[in-house]
């Protein structure tokens, strides 16, 4: 026969105890809740994404319409990154298991507000993909020669990696998390590299290519792993309209 006390303890200790199972470490399921207003209906894609290979894997698809708001829930089986279609915009996301993450966005202003677990690490990619996408520009060209793009490459690399430093002091995002973001934008300029050798050298079957930038195609130099996409099954997703 139970005492009161014991069940008086049952009672405070159970709720506590389903939480734990439902949210503690081994809690895979990301919750994604997008808000936007007032532009409508918008579409709404979500990849994970693979940054060595630029491989995707569709996790959701669905529309915001009238509710303005929706619910995106599925299993990752460990942090990675995915890419978030919100009409014409495409922006990175970093997501992590078990966590919950808001996104509101203004489509009059287009404007991205993140809150919840990785908010600091997801407004840091959109800087920086907003930074690189300006940076950038001017690698990509078809006439560019070697030298002038060397010298732009540099200035990307160095301006990118004031970017780094400043915005890791001045936030909450850990070393290693840093670092993880630090290899993806090295990554992106590798692949700079490896255009400029395709476009200017192998597409016209030049065989000369300079010593400083013939070594883009061995394998990238450093644990490339967290950057890859792991092939899984969704054993659970779900998408729920909230008006």
């Amino acid at each position: 026969m139970r005492t009161p006390l014991r069940t008086a303890l049952w009672g405070l200790l159970l709720p506590w105890l389903i939480t734990a199972c439902q949210s503690g470490p081994g809690t895979r399921t990301v919750k994604l809740t997008i808000q936007s207003t007032p532009e409508l209906p918008l579409p709404v894609k979500l990849d994970t994404l693979d940054m060595i290979s630029m491989e995707n894997f569709r996790v959701a698809e669905t529309s915001l319409d009238s509710a303005r708001s929706t619910l995106l829930e599925f299993e990752v089986p460990r942090a990675m990154f995915a890419r978030l279609q919100l009409g014409k915009n495409v922006e990175t996301l970093y997501l992590t298991p078990g966590e919950e993450l808001t996104i509101r966005y203004d489509t009059t202003r287009n404007r991205l507000r993140y809150e919840g677990t990785s908010a600091n690490a997801n407004t840091y990619l959109k800087q920086e993909d907003y930074l690189s996408r300006q940076l950038e520009e001017g690698l990509y060209e078809d006439k560019i020669d070697f030298d002038t793009f060397i010298a732009r490459l540099d200035s990307v690399k160095n301006k990118l990696a004031e970017f780094n430093r400043h915005y890791l002091d001045s936030t909450a995002l850990s070393a290693s998390l840093g670092a993880l973001f630090k290899q993806r934008h090295e990554l992106g300029l590798l692949k700079a590299k490896q255009w400029f050798v395709w476009n200017h050298y192998f597409a016209g079957d030049n065989p000369d290519v300079p010593e400083a930038i013939g070594s883009v195609w061995s394998e990238v130099p450093f644990d490339s792993t967290l950057l890859q996409q792991v092939p899984f099954g969704l054993s659970h997703w779900g998408q729920h309209s909230k008006a």
